[in-house]
């Protein structure tokens, strides 16, 4: 499993930092400084695969330090001379994605207090009245906690277990890759997230100097889910009878028709790559908003539910002591 974003971005940003200073990619790993054990480990291993002769590319592919896609950038501006460019949005577009978990993080803090001190408080009366003894007290409160805890990471980790995990022979992968870009509210927002992750990478490799043909098959394969990835098949066969790439890609259900306008300029000024990334920077502004609308009202449903959970504990056993 490759790193998380931000240790991607601050790998990425180091790199380019060293490199803009003069110094050799072999010499530049062994002074990159992430803040993990074991990523510095990798790097280890990373700095002496590049002093050995390996690209920096696909070494650090081949310890899992960063994605196909983000190699196969990086490949292609070690191969064009501009792997400090590279890097430098590479770097941008990681941290964007950490910026985006880490704000979703921050707003479940206090929905997360609250779940914790509702089951601590939800037994007291129950406790009080005499009605459980301490040890049922704990039961309640820890342990419903704990079988908590172990519910959510089940169902935060079911998708990767499902599709490729130890749980993926129950061949229910397909399932999650349809429910993933076709669930309501969900996922028009996820299908559009991944379609700007095409683009970002597009037009990498684009200003990296790869031709359109030879850029795309690289791009799709940063496209997570593999339903909507082979939407993109027959763009390497439209390119090669020559069609223009808005034509090409004007064709999919999937594409907004404001990128065609964008490409179609782009093409007639010789500037797509540059255009791309006016485009895609727009866009993840866009997609960042709507992930503030939605972290905006998580916490509140949490909220009441915290708080509906709680009042029907307390008055369930008000009524249970009652009855007695």
């Amino acid at each position: 499993m490759i790193m998380d974003d931000a240790l991607r971005g601050q790998l990425f940003r180091q790199l380019a930092q060293l490199e803009s200073a003069g110094i050799a990619s072999d010499q530049a790993v062994g002074i990159v400084n992430l803040a993990d054990r074991a990523a510095q480990k990798l790097l280890r291993r990373l700095a002496s695969a590049v002093k050995s002769g390996s690209a920096l590319s696909e070494a650090a592919l081949r310890l899992g330090l960063i994605s196909d896609a983000e190699s196969a950038v990086l490949g292609a501006g070690e191969s064009s001379g501009k792997s400090g460019l590279v890097m430098v949005r590479l770097a941008d577009l990681c941290e964007q994605r950490a910026s985006r978990i880490r704000v979703i993080k921050s707003r479940l803090v206090l929905p997360a207090a609250m779940i914790v001190l509702a089951h601590f408080i939800a037994p007291v009366p129950a406790l009080i009245g005499g009605a459980i003894d301490l040890a049922d007290y704990l039961w309640f409160s820890v342990g419903g906690l704990l079988r908590l805890a172990l519910i959510v990471y089940g169902l935060i980790q079911l998708p990767g277990w499902l599709t490729r995990g130890f749980l993926k022979p129950l061949g229910l992968a397909n399932w999650i890759y349809r429910l993933q870009t076709g669930a309501p509210v969900v996922g028009p927002f996820f299908v559009r997230l991944q379609f700007n992750r095409f683009c970002e990478f597009l037009g990498l490799l684009l200003a990296a100097g790869l031709s359109a043909a030879q850029a795309v098959p690289l791009a799709v394969s940063a496209i997570e889910n593999p339903l909507l990835r082979d939407q993109f098949g027959d763009i390497p066969t439209a390119l090669a009878r020559g069609e223009s790439l808005a034509d090409a890609l004007g064709n999919l259900a999937v594409v907004d028709r404001s990128i065609i306008h964008v490409l179609r300029s782009g093409e007639a000024s010789g500037r797509v790559a540059e255009s791309l990334a006016q485009h895609t920077v727009a866009e993840a502004e866009n997609l960042n908003i709507h992930v503030n609308g939605l972290v905006e009202w998580l916490p509140r449903l949490l909220y009441f539910a915290v708080i509906g959970w709680l009042g029907y504990n307390v008055v369930g056993d008000q009524l249970t002591i009652m009855g007695e």
